[in-house]
């Protein structure tokens, strides 16, 4: 029986893998682990709870069961039972095999044209007896149970109804009461033990299986012959007493006789040494029954030499059909060659395995021989299976040896980004004096760098010591960096590229951010700068704002009819009077004027006539200064708005591109190419001022233009805070390693261990890394669609979900790789490191704990150990930042992306959390921090209110271990961080709190659902952890809904009474939408909340309690008719609020 269960796993085996099921590599380890521990489970059962689909492997046993039958798909399980019906009359001697072959063939033929006709239909028409055809049916079922899963076949002890779970496949076999019948009543004798011996014969075979042709085969051949047996009986007789007389006349004859007889044989045939395949002359040739007798002794002794020549000898005996022992005679000299050829394999290596000699697959090798092994692993076999587990095991330990070599050297090692500062505050010591530096609008003559660090840095120039932030001159820092940074490390190309971003060195830029994999981003963000340089601290306290240098800048205005664009070293203005503006600048000082200095400057190239402006604003008026000057002349006009008036103006001698206006004071005076011309009377009253130019013929080319004086430095530093931390936020978000972009080591090893791949999946795995690793996530999980069956594909894609804060979407993925390779360290660490951002402490310390048995070394162990250590958003009595993981972790892998995604959006939650202010209001339920007291008045009792309200809709469980917790920002903070679309409040995975803006009142009927909304998302985050989008986003809606008064309305309801019915395929895909697809198909998002909103909450209780208790959650029953019908009730004109508790 053991046998003939591998010889049928092997068979499912082979069809899992054709149909795609499972890939060779995850079918060869299933196959391992089954027979290693699996005792006593049918392998299909094993494969079901692996996790296949327990269709697809029934659906195999099936074709298995069937094998010859037409068309195995339709109608299996009647035409099977027809089958067996078929049998059971012509083994018992009721049925002819030529009647039964016919009426099959019509059958067959009838279901070629889409019928099926059974054979208690077609059997009367031949002219059979109804009444033994209905003797044939119910002794079927009285004696047999047929599972309709897999065929399989099981006595009946008695006439009851039945129900039972079939052991191969986990269907449910049922079969009705029967009322006794005394069918083997109507037979002869002869015939009543010929039917019950033939249904015993289909019990002792029911978990065989056979073709359609075997079986008729040997149904044919069983069919009893009443005259041949009784001639057969007297022969044996005749044979039996001829035996028997020899035997008496062979003892009569005298005993010396005898013994002289046998000395003779004994010198004539003396004895000698043979091999057992060796065939006696003249000796009988084994029967079919004998070989397969004296062949299994051989092959559990592991003799497949002799095993093969015994069956070569082969013949057919009495009663044995030559065709079948013919079959049986090739069937079973291929199959023992085949071992025999695996026998050798495995001699060589079991001695590959214990000198350590062998190649890299020698473990896969050695699974694919133990694979084609015989049953019960006879010798060399078993010896093969020890030498693989104890390579295993081995490999096992030192890999663990050598991840705790590696963990303790990463222990040791310094802090990559602080040992990076260190090398540079080194190289500054000696780097040679820099030249050309302005500091606050002065030569700096030679400047040395005496120090710096993380935060800043320290010159010492001609003008005395200067200390400066990074961001605070950003320009200057710049050429300090570039003075010291290796640019061939990946990290001082990061820290170049940041400080370019500040100093708005747009060249510099585009050099560095391609090679980075952060293009994209980088010339976004240039293009939120406030100006296209950053302001600089001039002499006499003023500022400095400048533009040129090819840089299209956003606080440029050309003016109708006049088109901008850079060349690299100038700006091109075309148009038939080109003329440009820079944004509005606000004014220091006095309104009247009095003490205020300003000075524009520019240097035009052009045709004709050129012009240089200083306009005023005041209020709703305006007042402005222009210098035109070309053809041999220059002139200074004042204008109201209207026609201008010219002030001054007088010749030129020299045409010069570079021209000046320097208003101090009340005087206003013109300097063209270095030299005051002319001077006249004007103030500088108003509240902000801006600078103009232009030309009277096209093209223009702008090289420099610059305004500074008396402007507000404090409005400009807000701004400038602004876009310095915009460019934090940018790459906070990207995650940039600062080594190498390369997957943890830890990770890469454990992605490539395991069974050969095919050249298709590799690339696929090789194309997803890659995109993966250049922060593409999205275009990296399209790459790896398809490829389910592989671990390494479902791994990668949870990665890839993470990275873009798809924590179900990750979780899942993690999950399937765990399935199709169960020891999997990395998948473990994976699924910890969700249940610690969800901070689900204990389903994250158990697979943390399975990970670290085997892989100490990954980088996600540490930095999981830091979110549940000290999560932020813990209260006053959090532990503090373990920089210790953190640091630990990031010298574990050091080019990993997400590794740095999850370290930087830890110290980033941590900063909102001290940032935000203290707590407002403290309790079991809520809590609230903010800057005053008065910030948070609006806030708290809508916080209060709401964890009061939903914990009557969701139940008091599971909300009483943290608290709902809500940060009121800054509103530049907050419109940095926030998701494109959201302005009043939204929930933050990496910081498990709502983050909203000081300025928003919750109270507000245009920002409550919206605050809501973004309550009930970390209400669901904190009570269940990480839940299927679908259920997220119908819980959280459907939850708001029934916070406000009346029937459910807005958007989601409009969009289900306009949408059409969906159908079952649409419904089951919005049970695999993410949380960004939900998002962006606001149909599906509609659906979902009409889904929860019409059932309640509570009736999607079994998911909700899987995922916080950590496990998977079932898939919910979808009834597309009975849901859209219930949804054209529910939301149509006359609709009324569902049953259960109303909408407040």
């Amino acid at each position: 029986m053991i046998g003939e269960e591998i010889q049928r796993a092997r068979t499912l085996l082979a069809a899992v893998i054709r149909e795609g099921l499972l890939d060779p590599e995850a079918a060869d380890r299933a196959y391992e682990e089954w027979v290693a521990g699996a005792e006593g489970v049918p392998f299909s059962r094993f494969l079901i709870a692996r996790g296949l689909p327990a269709e697809a492997v029934r659906r195999e046993l099936r074709r298995a069961a069937v094998v010859g039958l037409p068309s195995p798909d339709l109608h299996t399980y009647e035409r099977f039972e027809d089958l067996l019906m078929g049998q059971l009359g012509v083994e018992a001697g009721l049925l002819s095999p030529k009647l039964l072959r016919s009426v099959r063939a019509v059958q067959d033929k009838k279901l070629a044209e889409g019928k099926l006709r059974r054979l208690e239909e077609l059997l009367p028409r031949a002219g059979y007896d109804p009444h033994l055809l209905a003797l044939l049916a119910e002794h079927l079922r009285e004696r047999l149970l047929l599972c309709p899963g897999c065929l399989g076949r099981y006595p009946r002890r008695d006439l009851g109804a039945v129900e039972l779970e079939c052991p191969r496949c986990g269907a449910t076999v049922r079969a009705e009461a029967l009322e006794p019948a005394p069918a083997e009543t109507a037979l002869g004798p002869g015939r009543r033990h010929s039917l019950l011996a033939s249904s015993e014969h289909l019990l002792a075979t029911r978990n065989r299986d056979a073709s359609v042709s075997e079986r008729e085969e040997r149904s044919a051949r069983s069919a009893p012959a009443e005259a041949p047996l009784v001639a057969l009986v007297a022969a044996l007789a005749l044979l039996v007493v001829g035996g028997l007389v020899g035997l008496v006349l062979l003892q009569s004859a005298p005993s010396e006789n005898r013994s002289a007889r046998r000395t003779v044989a004994r010198s004539e045939h003396p004895r000698r040494p043979r091999r057992v395949e060796e065939a006696e002359p003249g000796a009988r040739s084994p029967t079919a029954a004998e070989a397969r007798a004296k062949a299994a002794r051989l092959v559990r002794e592991g003799r497949y030499a002799e095993a093969i020549a015994f069956w070569e000898r082969v013949r057919p005996g009495p009663g044995e059909a030559p065709e079948e022992v013919a079959a049986q005679r090739r069937e079973r000299l291929e199959a023992l060659r085949a071992w025999l050829a695996a026998a050798r394999t495995a001699e060589e290596l079991v001695a590959g395995l214990a000198g350590g000699e062998l190649a890299e697959d020698a473990e896969a090798r050695a699974r694919t021989c133990l694979a084609g092994a015989p049953p019960g692993r006879p010798p060399p076999f078993d010896r093969l299976a020890r030498a693989l587990r104890r390579r295993v095991a081995e490999r096992r330990r030192q890999a663990l040896a050598a991840a705790e070599r590696r963990l303790e050297t990463a222990r040791a090692r310094p802090d990559p980004e602080a040992e990076a500062w260190r090398r540079r505050a080194a190289a500054a010591r000696r780097a040679r004096p820099l030249y050309g530096l302005r500091l606050a609008g002065r030569e700096a003559g030679a400047a040395r760098i005496l120090d710096l660090d993380a935060t800043g840095y320290r010159l010492q120039t001609s003008l005395g010591a200067f200390a400066a932030s990074w961001k605070e001159a950003p320009q200057v820092g710049l050429r300090v960096l570039r003075a010291v940074a290796d640019p061939a490390r990946r990290c001082d190309r990061l820290a170049l590229l940041r400080q370019a971003l500040l100093a708005r060195e747009a060249r510099e830029v585009e050099r560095l951010a391609p090679r980075l994999g952060f293009a994209e981003e980088a010339q976004a963000l240039l293009a939120q700068a406030p100006t296209a340089f950053p302001p600089e601290r001039v002499a006499e306290g003023g500022v400095r704002v400048r533009w040129g240098g090819g840089r299209v800048a956003t606080d440029l205005s050309p003016a109708e009819g006049t088109t901008l664009r850079g060349l690299g070293t100038a700006l091109r203005l075309e148009g038939a009077q080109p003329r440009l503006a820079t944004r509005r600048f606000p004014l220091s000082g006095r309104g009247d004027g009095v003490g205020r200095i300003l000075r524009v400057r520019a240097t035009l190239e052009a045709e004709g006539t050129r012009s240089l402006g200083l306009r005023f604003a005041r209020g709703g008026s305006e007042r402005g200064y222009t210098l035109r000057w070309g053809e041999g002349g220059w002139r200074l006009e004042v204008d109201f708005g209207a026609a201008a008036t010219v002030l001054a103006e007088g010749p030129l001698d020299e045409d010069g591109g570079r021209a000046e206006l320097e208003l101090a004071g009340e005087e206003l005076s013109v300097s063209i190419a270095g030299r005051v011309l002319g001077r006249a009377r004007a103030h500088a009253r108003g509240t902000r001022v801006w600078a103009t130019c232009g030309a009277s013929g096209a093209p223009l080319f702008l090289r420099e233009l610059a305004l500074e004086g008396s402007l507000d430095a404090q409005e400009l530093e807000a701004a400038e805070r602004r876009y310095a931390r915009a460019v934090d936020l940018a790459f906070e978000r990207a995650a940039l390693p600062l080594g190498v972009p390369a997957l943890d080591p830890a990770c890469a090893e454990a992605l490539g261990e395991g069974a050969s791949r095919t050249p298709e999946l590799q690339a696929r795995l090789d194309e997803g890394l890659r995109l993966y690793l250049s922060g593409r996530a999205r275009e990296a999980e399209r790459v790896l669609e398809g490829a389910e069956g592989s671990f390494a594909a479902q791994f990668l894609s949870a990665l890839c979900a993470l990275r873009r804060g798809e924590a179900y979407l990750a979780l899942a993925r993690s999950r399937a790789a765990l399935r199709l390779r169960p020891r999997f360290p990395a998948a473990h660490a994976a699924i910890g490191l969700v249940f610690a951002l969800f901070g689900r402490e204990g389903p994250a310390r158990e697979h943390l704990d399975a990970a670290a048995a085997e892989r100490p070394d990954l980088a996600f162990l540490p930095l999981a150990r830091a979110w549940l250590d000290a999560r932020p958003g813990a209260g006053a009595s959090a532990l503090g930042a373990p920089e210790d993981d953190l640091s630990l972790a990031r010298a574990l892998a050091p080019g990993d992306p997400l590794v740095r995604r999850v370290e930087l959006a830890w110290r980033a939650a941590h900063a909102l959390a001290g940032g935000a202010g203290a707590p407002r209001s403290a309790g079991a339920a809520c809590l609230v921090r903010a800057a005053t007291d008065e910030v948070a008045a609006a806030w708290v009792p809508f916080v209060e209110g709401f964890a009061e309200r939903c914990a009557r809709i969701l139940g008091h469980r599971g909300r009483e271990e943290r608290a709902l917790e809500v940060l009121l920002l800054d509103p530049t903070e907050f419109g940095l961080r926030a998701p494109k679309g959201v302005d009043a409040a939204y929930f933050d995975l990496w910081s498990g709190a709502v983050l909203a803006s000081r300025s928003v009142d919750p109270s507000e009927p245009a920002t409550a659902r919206a605050c809501a909304r973004a309550l009930a998302e970390a209400e669901c985050a904190l009570r269940y952890g990480a839940t299927p989008p679908w259920l997220e986003s119908g819980l959280c809606d459907a939850v708001v809904a029934r916070l406000e008064r009346g029937p459910p309305h807005g958007p989601l309801v409009d969009r289900l009474r306009q949408a059409a019915p969906w159908d079952e395929g649409r419904w089951q895909r919005l049970l695999g939408l993410s949380r960004s697809g939900l998002r962006t198909d606001p149909e599906a998002r509609a659906r979902a909340f009409a889904w929860v909103w019409l059932r309640g909450p509570l009736a999607f209780g079994e998911q909700l309690r899987a995922c916080a208790g950590g496990r998977p959650p079932p898939p919910p029953e979808v009834d597309p008719e009975a849901l859209e019908e219930r949804l054209r009730h529910a939301f149509g004109a006359d609709a009324e609020a569902p049953p259960g508790e109303r909408p407040r």
